[in-house]
């Protein structure tokens, strides 16, 4: 199972557009399809993301394929994960996920 924060669906809409107005259509579709495919094996293998230590407590890290500018910062869950948010690289981790507890 793959849960999606609303913050996670936000950040996936403002990055989907972004990519289609700077690179084109076909790279923003590539890019939704990158990351599904790293959801898809962040649920089958949820522990494969690198420890992060913000505010979330047991919140993970993990590229996305293609795009390693590009995190996905999630939660394991029973059955799956919870996609917490999709952030680039270059942004502020800790304005954006807030610093440890």
């Amino acid at each position: 199972m793959i849960e999606r924060s609303s913050d996670a669906m936000l950040d996936m809409a403002a990055h989907v557009l972004y990519l289609n107005r700077e690179a084109g259509a076909e790279i923003a579709l590539r890019f939704v399809d990158a990351v599904e495919e790293a959801l898809n094996r962040l649920e089958q293998f949820p522990h494969l993301g690198r420890v992060r230590h913000f505010r979330q407590s047991g919140l993970r890290s993990w590229m996305v394929p293609g795009f390693r500018r590009w995190l996905l910062f999630y939660l394991p869950i029973k059955d799956g994960i919870r996609l917490y948010r999709v952030i680039h690289s270059a942004m502020d981790l800790e304005a954006q996920l807030g610093g440890e507890p």
